[in-house]
């Protein structure tokens, strides 16, 4: 008798049991449904954070209810103007050696051999204008030519030409040769167009940033560790890519362009590459929150581009938070 009291007691506790996990289980299920739910993505974004290798991810929180920006204004024409006219001569100059001079100063265009353990390598520089650092500029001034000396980790620079830069002027005949027009005034009247429309372009482009910083600040995403350093590394690589294109060791570069030590480097493009994701992430919330249409995006363009979609949809949703702001 008391064997089967003891029976049913332990069915009726391994009911409850199962009642109670099932009923935990559905929560689970069910919460997990809701956060899809609420912070789905759209599929472009999704299929953009699979080719960058992020799939493990969390969103805690995208809110876009404090959207501000800064209206630019396209400023000082004329001397836009005459900034790309200056740059525009800059880059049809000629060389001419320097014939009574054997010493490098500032603004030469100096041909160099670089040794590196054994290895030579050339370059060409402008004096002053930082192709390896500062350091280097106020270093090789003084420098003689055909002379070697030695730079820092030990690499040996050798001088080989020293040269002047010959600006050309700006006339009839340089507007003819380089854009076919016929006077100067149909050229600063071109320039006057492409300044206006650079200019414009990079009004857009801050507008836009600080619009989705604005929802960055305003989001909680977590992001797998190993995934986003692997991302980063990516990021890195393409600017190793660049410095070795251009002759430069990554420390250089990073002083030269970004006036930043190696190790301040490599956080700048984890941040850098953090930020990306996590825009993508928004937009891709974004799109799902205002209804936009993503098929018509990709109708008769099976060729596109994710990454061109996407910037499109990206584009959409700003207008959105502009028009939601105003």
């Amino acid at each position: 008798m008391c064997f089967l009291k003891f029976k049913k007691f332990m069915i009726a506790l391994l009911c409850i049991t199962v009642c109670c996990v099932t009923c935990i289980l559905v929560s689970i299920f069910i919460g997990n449904t809701r956060n899809d739910d609420e912070y789905s993505l759209c599929g472009v974004t999704e299929e953009l954070l699979q080719q960058k290798g992020i799939s493990d991810l969390n969103i805690n929180q995208i809110s876009y209810s404090d959207i501000s920006y800064n209206e630019e204004s396209i400023g000082n024409v004329d001397e836009l103007i005459k900034q790309y006219i200056n740059d525009d001569l800059q880059s049809a100059v000629t060389y001419s050696d320097v014939k009574k001079r054997k010493t490098v100063k500032k603004g030469d265009f100096i041909s160099l051999k670089i040794y590196d353990n054994g290895v030579e390598n050339e370059d060409k520089i402008v004096v002053g204008k930082g192709n390896y650092g500062k350091k280097f500029d106020q270093w090789i001034v003084g420098k003689k030519q055909d002379n070697r000396y030695f730079w820092k980790n030990n690499n040996e620079i050798e001088i080989v030409r020293i040269q002047k830069i010959n600006i050309p002027k700006l006339n009839k005949d340089f507007v003819k040769k380089n854009y076919g027009l016929d006077t100067v005034d149909q050229y600063r009247s071109y320039v006057a167009d492409r300044v206006k429309e650079q200019r414009e372009g990079e009004i857009t482009a801050n507008r836009n940033k600080q619009i989705m910083d604005s929802v960055l600040r305003s989001s909680d995403i977590e992001i797998n560790e190993d995934q986003m350093a692997k991302y980063a590394k990516v990021t890195y690589d393409g600017y190793v890519e660049q410095a070795q294109g251009l002759g430069l060791d990554m420390e250089t570069y990073a002083e030269s362009f970004y006036d930043m030590t190696l190790d301040r480097f490599k956080m700048h493009c984890y941040k850098e590459s953090e930020n990306a994701v996590k825009t993508i992430i928004c937009v891709g919330y974004l799109v799902n929150k205002f209804g936009l249409n993503v098929d018509s995006l990709k109708d008769n363009e099976e060729s596109k581009d994710t990454e061109i979609i996407y910037e499109e949809l990206k584009g959409k949703v700003i207008q959105c938070l502009i028009t939601k702001e105003k």
